[in-house]
């Protein structure tokens, strides 16, 4: 349609002044809601017209197509035309008279595109561009700027077009925004803002969020995943008091004033891929995927669709890490779909079963983005993507990191060896698959938990590595490897006294650690092993201040760190269990009556030793007592050898006896004592992370 055709309206009147609902600003103030009296009209209304509802197409245009298509359903029966009929009908008068006023032209645009958003049919979109093209100009009105680079920037969604999409919405932000800004405040001002006579400058708190809903949440519904950091700057113009900032006009409920903000939280932290809105956008469109995805498994099992929404979730992060440029938005991607990896390995084991899943990122990966970033640590890091989010970001981002990669190695390998203990014929494979897992932590947490790496370094990867060097023993001693060869055997040992460094307050580990060495034919080194372990415990400064000071766990703590200190509740920890514990306390016992009864044959003994250097006594009487030894007499030299040798005796069960009855009730303390792993298992930021770490580096 050439310009030629249009008229403008000589007498044309501010839109308020049209309407002939006087409150239909007030009425139609969200986005999201339906006009009540409009939509409840089941016969048509004379006084309607397309025209007044147009008019005020800002105020609902960004609404869902579902909710759209509602609301113009619902004034087509006010009106008693539906909007394509009325469509036509301007076309035809247009021929009919040779031309229209643009007023006419604009609304018929803004018809179209309507159409073109509720049925989501391209066709729409293409007539509305068609129409509103003859707004190119660039001094055309305000209203009629909006809806040109409006109209067109949804055709750029449509089209994929990253740069014209870009390029409208900063147009329309220099064209309509940046003029109608001051006019808009003068009016804020005077409390004139919402008075008939104000214009389109009145309708910009809706430009903003449209606008803000375009950007954010309609490029990102059309797949739009490239091209988008241009208009950060806008973005943050809209979130700097635009968006929800007219609460008389909008209700703040109804903005997206929420998303906005959170949107520019991770533009400015270390989650952006150094301040990418395309990028920033993309991970929380995967972030919400990954939301519908962990709602599901949560209710629904890894049904098929569970399964889906886990594959789309999966894609949506792969197509961020495919924008990620930098290590720190390598970072936020890994750190949330590792996390979506041990969710579903720990749904696998808890359901017992074993679907095809399918999630395009491997445990490896990640490792490689934490060494890039432990790399940068030297003054490089800022050329990561922290430069705006700074040294703290980057180090959380480590930090974060690394408690996603050790989570989902312990899932993933928790998984292998519940498998293994179901499906025996496949358990020698389960378990190696289950090692392999934690050897790659262990590996990663020797080459970097070193004692001056506390602050890229979690305290909770301390009890991960015991976790870790558990798992690897276990898998070889306790599940399912019939015939480990003696290296993994030995290696074994090797992984169980590394968690016995990480972790000495497992009272089980202790025999677990005998056992590996009976399997080796080396029960005999428990003790030589075991030892440098308890003495690290035993006299420990960390252990005894945080004894002093109350710390979280202590009772637990206080126990081993004195039962560590004794060698023989040390084997009693190596050598016995629980159960074992009675027949411990029973032999005491036995020890005791022993005892008594040689002390009671050693008096005995005493007592016809000493009846000897008295005057002789007389022969033995009828009931069988004996007499009296005379001194010198070989059996006097008997008897002395015996009361010897049985004080000898005495003395090695009295030491028997006081080491047991110490030793003893250490050991049922410790039996006793509360088990700390799964407090520390499911809370990260347990106290006593902080001194498994400290320990660890003690020793």
């Amino acid at each position: 349609m050439g310009h030629d055709m249009l008229r403008s309206s000589s007498n044309h009147r501010p839109r308020v002044a049209l309407c002939p609902y006087a409150g239909l600003r007030i009425v139609l103030m969200t986005l999201g809601l339906v006009v009540a009296f409009a939509a409840s009209q089941a016969t048509a209304d004379p006084s309607a017209s397309w025209d007044d509802y147009l008019d005020y197409a800002y105020v609902y245009s960004s609404s869902d197509s579902r909710a759209l298509a509602a609301r113009l359903n619902g004034y087509a029966r006010e009106i008693g035309v539906p909007l394509d009929a009325w469509v036509e009908r301007t076309l035809e008068d247009r021929e009919a008279k040779g031309g229209e006023e643009i007023d006419h032209t604009r609304r018929r645009g803004i018809a179209e595109l309507l159409q073109y958003l509720a049925t989501r049919e391209p066709e729409y979109l293409d007539q509305a561009v068609d129409t509103i093209d003859v707004f190119e100009d660039p001094n055309s009105r305000h209203e009629d700027r909006y809806w040109y680079h409006y109209i067109h920037a949804h055709r750029a969604l449509e089209r994929g077009s990253e740069s014209e999409f870009v390029r409208h919405v900063l147009g329309l932000w220099v064209d309509v925004v940046v003029p109608l800004e001051s006019p808009f405040e003068t009016l804020q001002a005077l409390s004139l803002s919402q008075s008939a006579n104000s214009g389109f400058v009145s309708a910009l708190p809706y430009v903003f969020e449209n606008v803000a809903r375009l950007v954010l949440l309609r490029s990102q519904e059309m797949g739009m995943g490239r091209g988008l950091d241009p208009l950060a700057s806008v973005i943050r113009l809209l979130a700097d008091q635009r968006v929800g900032n007219h609460p008389d006009v909008i209700p703040v409920d109804a903005t997206v004033r929420d998303y906005l903000e959170r949107i520019i939280s991770r533009l400015e932290g270390p989650e952006s891929d150094g301040g990418s809105l395309t990028f920033t956008l993309v991970l929380f469109e995967a972030t919400k995927a990954h939301d519908i995805a962990r709602g599901l498994l949560a209710s629904h099992g890894l049904s098929d669709e569970t399964l889906a929404a886990i594959h789309a979730a999966g894609s949506a992060y792969g197509r961020a890490i495919d924008l990620a440029q930098t290590p720190s938005g390598q970072a936020a991607v890994y750190t949330r779909v590792l996390r979506q990896m041990g969710e579903v390995f720990a749904a696998k084991q808890r359901l017992g079963v074993d679907p095809d899943v399918e999630i395009p990122f491997t445990i490896e990966g990640a490792l490689q983005v934490y060494g890039m970033l432990h790399d940068s640590r030297d003054g490089e890091w800022q050329r990561q993507g922290f430069r705006q989010s700074g040294y703290e970001s980057y180090l959380e981002s480590m930090r974060s990191l690394w408690e996603e990669i050790q989570e989902a190695t312990l899932n993933s390998a928790d998984y292998y060896l519940a498998r293994a203990l179901e499906d025996p014929a496949r358990a020698s494979d389960l378990t190696r698959n289950a090692s392999l897992l934690y050897a790659r932590y262990l590996g990663h947490f020797q080459r970097y938990a070193l004692a001056d790496a506390t602050d890229y370094v979690p305290d909770s990867a301390y009890f991960a590595a015991y976790e870790a060097a558990r798992g690897y023993g276990d898998a070889f001693v306790a599940y399912g490897v019939a015939n480990p060869g003696p290296a993994e055997l030995q290696l074994a040992v090797e992984r169980y006294q590394m968690a016995l460094r990480a972790f000495p307050f497992d009272r089980s580990l202790w025999p677990a650690l005998t056992t590996a060495l009976e399997r080796r034919g080396r029960a005999n080194d428990f003790l030589a092993l075991a030892r440098p372990l308890a003495e690290v415990v035993a006299s420990s400064r960390h252990a005894s201040a945080w004894i002093a000071q109350d710390g979280a766990g202590t009772p637990t703590i206080s126990v081993f760190k004195r039962a560590l200190g004794q060698e023989l509740v040390l084997m009693y920890m190596g050598f016995a269990d629980a159960n074992g514990l009675s027949e411990l306390e029973k032999s005491l016992d036995e020890l005791r009556t022993r005892r008594a009864e040689l002390s009671r044959q050693l008096e005995a003994l005493a007592a016809r030793r000493d009846a000897g250097t008295d005057p002789p006594a007389a022969p033995a009487s009828a009931d069988g007592e004996r007499a009296a030894v005379k001194f010198g007499t070989s059996e006097s030299r008997r008897i002395a050898r015996e009361l010897e040798d049985g004080s000898r005796r005495l003395a090695k069960l009295d030491k028997q006896i006081s080491a047991r009855a110490r030793a003893l009730p250490l050991f049922r303390a410790v039996v006793e004592a509360e088990d700390l792993a799964p407090a520390l298992r499911s809370q990260r930021q347990h106290p006593v992370h902080t001194l498994l770490r400290r320990l660890y580096h003690e020793g």
